[in-house]
Protein backbone atom coordinates (compact mmCIF):
# COMPACT_ATOMS: atom_id res chain seq x y z
CA UNK A 1 0.00 0.00 0.00
CA UNK A 2 0.55 3.71 0.71
CA UNK A 3 1.17 5.98 3.29
CA UNK A 4 2.18 9.43 3.86
CA UNK A 5 3.37 7.83 7.16
CA UNK A 6 6.25 6.06 5.32
CA UNK A 7 9.80 6.62 4.75
CA UNK A 8 9.95 4.42 1.92
CA UNK A 9 10.23 5.56 -1.62
CA UNK A 10 6.93 6.55 -3.24
CA UNK A 11 5.36 6.08 0.65
CA UNK A 12 5.25 2.73 -0.28
CA UNK A 13 4.48 0.12 2.65
CA UNK A 14 4.58 -3.82 2.52
CA UNK A 15 3.81 -7.07 4.94
CA UNK A 16 4.30 -10.30 3.88
CA UNK A 17 3.86 -11.69 7.29
CA UNK A 18 5.59 -15.47 7.72
CA UNK A 19 6.95 -17.47 10.35
CA UNK A 20 5.48 -20.60 11.63
CA UNK A 21 7.64 -22.29 13.91
CA UNK A 22 9.94 -20.72 16.69
CA UNK A 23 9.15 -17.98 18.96
CA UNK A 24 8.12 -16.18 16.45
CA UNK A 25 5.54 -18.44 15.28
CA UNK A 26 2.35 -15.92 13.32
CA UNK A 27 0.01 -18.92 12.92
CA UNK A 28 -3.18 -17.71 14.93
CA UNK A 29 -6.55 -19.92 15.25
CA UNK A 30 -9.30 -18.00 16.02
CA UNK A 31 -12.52 -18.21 17.47
CA UNK A 32 -15.26 -15.83 15.83
CA UNK A 33 -18.62 -15.50 18.47
CA UNK A 34 -22.00 -14.86 16.91
CA UNK A 35 -23.23 -12.08 17.11
CA UNK A 36 -26.21 -11.06 19.64
CA UNK A 37 -28.77 -14.67 20.85
CA UNK A 38 -27.88 -17.37 20.82
CA UNK A 39 -28.02 -18.95 17.11
CA UNK A 40 -29.81 -22.13 15.54
CA UNK A 41 -28.84 -23.60 12.19
CA UNK A 42 -31.82 -25.52 10.83
CA UNK A 43 -31.06 -28.82 9.18
CA UNK A 44 -31.39 -28.31 5.10
CA UNK A 45 -31.05 -24.60 5.04
CA UNK A 46 -27.98 -22.67 3.66
CA UNK A 47 -26.41 -19.54 5.19
CA UNK A 48 -24.07 -16.75 4.45
CA UNK A 49 -21.66 -15.95 7.11
CA UNK A 50 -20.36 -12.15 6.56
CA UNK A 51 -17.09 -11.32 8.38
CA UNK A 52 -16.07 -8.30 8.68
CA UNK A 53 -12.24 -7.46 8.92
CA UNK A 54 -11.16 -3.75 10.76
CA UNK A 55 -7.91 -2.74 9.30
CA UNK A 56 -7.11 -0.52 11.81
CA UNK A 57 -6.15 -3.59 14.04
CA UNK A 58 -3.11 -4.57 11.91
CA UNK A 59 -1.57 -2.01 13.35
CA UNK A 60 -3.57 -0.67 16.85
CA UNK A 61 -4.60 -3.55 18.15
CA UNK A 62 -2.44 -5.65 21.10
CA UNK A 63 1.15 -3.85 19.78
CA UNK A 64 1.54 -0.40 18.75
CA UNK A 65 3.05 -0.69 15.12
CA UNK A 66 3.84 2.76 13.18
CA UNK A 67 4.08 2.71 9.50
CA UNK A 68 6.68 5.48 10.07
CA UNK A 69 8.76 2.92 12.10
CA UNK A 70 8.32 -0.32 10.06
CA UNK A 71 6.73 0.62 6.56
CA UNK A 72 8.28 -2.64 6.07
CA UNK A 73 7.78 -6.61 7.40
CA UNK A 74 8.56 -9.31 5.21
CA UNK A 75 10.66 -11.55 6.95
CA UNK A 76 9.74 -13.85 10.22
CA UNK A 77 10.96 -12.20 13.78
CA UNK A 78 9.56 -10.17 16.13
CA UNK A 79 7.77 -7.51 14.14
CA UNK A 80 5.79 -10.22 12.11
CA UNK A 81 4.64 -11.88 15.44
CA UNK A 82 3.64 -8.39 16.42
CA UNK A 83 1.31 -7.95 13.62
CA UNK A 84 0.18 -11.48 14.06
CA UNK A 85 -0.80 -10.96 17.35
CA UNK A 86 -2.76 -7.41 16.28
CA UNK A 87 -4.95 -9.17 13.08
CA UNK A 88 -5.79 -12.04 14.81
CA UNK A 89 -8.19 -9.75 16.69
CA UNK A 90 -9.40 -7.94 13.69
CA UNK A 91 -12.03 -10.09 12.19
CA UNK A 92 -15.40 -10.71 13.65
CA UNK A 93 -19.21 -12.08 12.53
CA UNK A 94 -21.26 -9.36 10.50
CA UNK A 95 -24.22 -10.79 10.43
CA UNK A 96 -25.77 -14.56 9.52
CA UNK A 97 -28.69 -14.70 6.81
CA UNK A 98 -30.55 -18.12 5.68
CA UNK A 99 -30.93 -18.84 2.36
Amino acid sequence: GNSSASKLVNNKFEYHIGGFSGPYNVVKEIHLAFPGKPFQFDEGKSYSIFIDADIDTWWQAVHNIKIAEHATITTPGENAKNMSDNYANMFHIEKIIAE
